[in-house]
């Protein structure tokens, strides 16, 4: 006869759940899609609140970083619709002339 499955409380929910077996001792969380979020909220707080972390995502090279991948999916996306004749070529120029620039003293928070 096996021993019964070890029974844990979620975090979030407080309700009792049976963790996987492959991570038993680790699991905290049942696998509803609130408990979930609120797991992945918390580990995020963990990871950004140590020390080498904190300006992880900061700087000038990640400012360029985003704002190019920014612009590609802009332009690509107004090449897919501008094709199909539904956005005009004004439409792009508009949405592009939202975007951050160095020039206007703009830097990562």
């Amino acid at each position: 006869m096996k021993p019964p499955a070890p029974r844990c409380k979620c975090l979030h929910c407080k309700m009792i759940f049976v963790p996987d077996y492959r991570n038993r001792g680790r699991q905290k969380y049942c696998s509803g899609a609130e408990c979930q979020a609120a797991s992945k909220q918390t580990s995020q707080r963990q990871w950004l609140s140590k020390p080498g972390n904190r300006d992880y995502f900061r700087g000038p090279e990640n400012v360029q970083r985003v704002t190019s991948a920014v612009l590609d999916r802009l332009l690509h996306h107004a090449e897919t619709v501008i094709i199909d004749g539904i956005m005009p070529r004004a439409e792009l120029c508009r949405a592009e002339a939202h975007l951050p620039s160095e020039r206007e003293g703009h830097r990562a928070a």
